[in-house]
């Protein structure tokens, strides 16, 4: 019971933020944030809410407001999802670090793939902790990451524009509330 109180306190705090902010341009390390740029963040981390909900154990929070991202992570940048804390296996795990980039080129960037994108990086380090070194076997495992994360992202695509929807208006949602706008 206190946890249900506690989330809805927080909910509640979220939205109030929101509305404080929508008064003010959103500012990010370096500068303001347009708000076609808001929504090409929210369907970034809306793809990665939605995958690792689909396919993993879920994500704790997600939120395209550069303070929090920042509070949060000790860095500045668009946005931020954190999975819940739970063991999976090496090609669920790369599909949820590839969903971002994934979503934000099919759903926002008609098809553009940014090749500087983190989220590349992760997947890599996904690869080096799953002492992967192998130059064939990277290749494979990211072939087929990124064609099994395409499926996912296709098949779901209602539930990322929800969830990025949702961003766009509250900034943060966390992991309940992803589940409560999936279809």
């Amino acid at each position: 019971m206190r946890k249900k109180k506690e989330r809805e306190r927080q909910a509640l705090r979220r939205q109030y933020l929101a509305q404080q902010r929508a008064s003010q341009p959103l500012m990010s390390a370096v500068g303001p944030i347009s708000p076609e740029q808001l929504r090409v963040n929210a369907i970034h981390e809306a793809g990665h809410a939605v995958i690792m909900t689909r396919i993993a154990h879920g994500c704790d929070l997600t939120t395209v407001d550069p303070q929090e991202v920042e509070r949060l992570t000790g860095h500045a940048m668009p946005g931020y999802t954190k999975p819940v804390h739970k063991q999976i296996d090496v090609p669920t795990y790369l599909c949820t670090a590839l969903a971002g980039v994934t979503s934000e080129a099919m759903h926002a960037n008609d098809g553009k793939v940014n090749p500087h994108e983190e989220d590349f990086n992760h997947a890599e380090e996904v690869l080096d902790r799953a002492r992967i070194f192998d130059k064939a076997r990277r290749d494979s495992a990211m072939a087929t990451a990124r064609a099994e994360t395409e499926k996912l992202v296709a098949e779901h695509k209602a539930d990322i524009l929800a969830v990025a929807d949702a961003l766009v208006q509250r900034l943060t949602l966390n992991g309940h509330e992803v589940r409560a706008l999936l279809k």
